[in-house]
C-alpha cells in the first residue's frame, strides 16, 4: 500500500479500511441499517428505504436528549414531593419512602414527549411496607387522567422494570403505601434505587432528497 493511500475491504457484512494509520472496522450491517464502533463502544445507525430499496434516511438514537431521569440518590432527593403522612429522605445512597396511612406517597413530575414509548426501571427493596405499589399518571391535553385509567405495579424486592406506550406531555409518578394486612396506621419505609427514565429520541444522521443519487450501505 502507497503512503496516503486507503484501501477498502469486504468480509461478508463487515466493511474494513486501511491507510496509514493502520486497519479498522468501519461499520458492519443488521438488518435495519448499519454498526459503526465509537468510543463508547458501537454506535446503532438505523436506515428509511423507499419503495424501491433505496436509502433516504439515516438515524440514531440521540442519547443526550433520551435520557429523561437519571437518579442514583447519592447527593440529593432530586425534587420529590411528600403527600399527607408520607416522607423521604436519601440514606445509603437509596431513596427512602415512609408514610404511616395507605393511600399516601411521595410523587414527582415529569415532562416527556407525547406518543413515545417511556422506559421505566429502578432497583426497589420492600423493606417494612407491606404492600408498596407504584403508579404512573399522565397529562394529555392538558388534563390528567382519572385514576382508574392510571398505570399500577404492585411492587416486590428487585429489579424492576417496564415500557409505557404514552399519550401524554407530562407524568406523574409515585410511590403508594398500598392497603396492608398489618402496617395502616404504622410507619413502614421502602427503598428505591437506580431510577432512569428514558424517552428514545432519534437524531438524522443523513437525509438524502429523491433528486440525489441513493446511499446503498
Amino acid at each position: 500500500m502507497r503512503l496516503g493511500e486507503t484501501i477498502t475491504s469486504y468480509a461478508g457484512n463487515y466493511v474494513y479500511k486501511q491507510d496509514d494509520t493502520g486497519e479498522r472496522l468501519e461499520f458492519f450491517s443488521h438488518p435495519e441499517g448499519y454498526i459503526e464502533p465509537d468510543e463508547a463502544g458501537f454506535n446503532y445507525v438505523y436506515q428509511y428505504k423507499d419503495h424501491l430499496g433505496n436509502i433516504r434516511l439515516s438515524y440514531d438514537l440521540d442519547e443526550a436528549n433520551s435520557v429523561v431521569v437519571n437518579e442514583d440518590y447519592s447527593e440529593t432527593n432530586y425534587d420529590w414531593q411528600a403527600i399527607h403522612t408520607a416522607s423521604y429522605t436519601l440514606a445509603n445512597e437509596e431513596l427512602n419512602f415512609s408514610a404511616v396511612n395507605r393511600w399516601h406517597s411521595i410523587n414527582k413530575y415529569i415532562d416527556v414527549v407525547p406518543n413515545k414509548t417511556v422506559h421505566i426501571e429502578f432497583d426497589f427493596k420492600k423493606g417494612d411496607m407491606q404492600v408498596p405499589i407504584l403508579f404512573i399518571k399522565e397529562k394529555i391535553n392538558g388534563v390528567w387522567e382519572s385514576n382508574a385509567d392510571r398505570d399500577r405495579y404492585i411492587l416486590e424486592n428487585g429489579h424492576f422494570e417496564v415500557d409505557l406506550n404514552l399519550q401524554g406531555e407530562q407524568l406523574r409518578i409515585y410511590f403508594e403505601k398500598g392497603t396492608g394486612s398489618t402496617d395502616n396506621g404504622t410507619m413502614s419505609t421502602c427503598y428505591i434505587d437506580n431510577l432512569i427514565i428514558t424517552q428514545n429520541s432519534l437524531e438524522i444522521v443523513e437525509e438524502i432528497d429523491e433528486g440525489d443519487s441513493p446511499n446503498t450501505i
